[in-house]
């Protein structure tokens, strides 16, 4: 498995999405975490331009922070993307998002919780993200899409299985 970094939270992430990262970042093999500023009020075009350039900030810093003849795999730049940011109740343009981070080979984990009957014709085959979380159930039970355009999920369990927590910790994904 290669060595990941978390990357890329938004400082309006959901508050246990932010402590989840945390956590991942205190155990083994403690990925890093790095911050994306979102300040409202603001515009789509503004994110869009800003999340770009903190990407590949973020894609730079990690390809440098191997040192020559390091034999590791390359480590890998996790995104998490809020689709409506609870606080202040904001759409973000996360399909945009989603594309910046496949354009830099930065894994997009897209927190959906408030999307399903907030936001009409999603369509995850158009945005592709890595991971889509959402809840979607009368129990409120998590719904996990994971898109697994070439990615090994570590359970061996099919790309459209319903993966615990447990086992997402193992690829540092949150």
């Amino acid at each position: 498995m290669p060595h990941m970094l978390t990357r890329a939270a938004a400082t309006t992430t959901y508050y246990a999405v932010s402590r989840t990262m945390q956590y991942l970042q205190d155990i083994p093999p403690h990925p890093t975490k790095s911050l994306f500023i979102l300040q409202f009020p603001t515009t789509h075009a503004d994110i869009i331009e800003s999340f770009r350039s903190y990407i590949k900030d973020m894609c730079a810093s990690a390809k440098a922070s191997r040192k020559e003849g390091d034999t590791a795999p390359e480590p890998k730049v996790v995104a998490v993307i809020d689709s409506i940011v609870s606080n202040p109740g904001a759409l973000l343009p996360w399909k945009e998002m989603v594309a910046i981070c496949r354009e830099h080979g930065v894994w997009s984990v897209v927190d959906a919780a408030h999307s399903i009957g907030q936001e009409l014709d999603i369509n995850l085959s158009d945005s592709k993200p890595d991971f889509w979380i959402s809840v979607s159930t009368p129990r409120s039970h998590p719904r996990f899409e994971c898109s697994n355009y070439g990615h090994s999920i570590p359970s061996g369990e099919p790309s459209n299985a319903r993966t615990p927590i447990t086992e997402l910790s193992q690829m540092a994904v949150c």
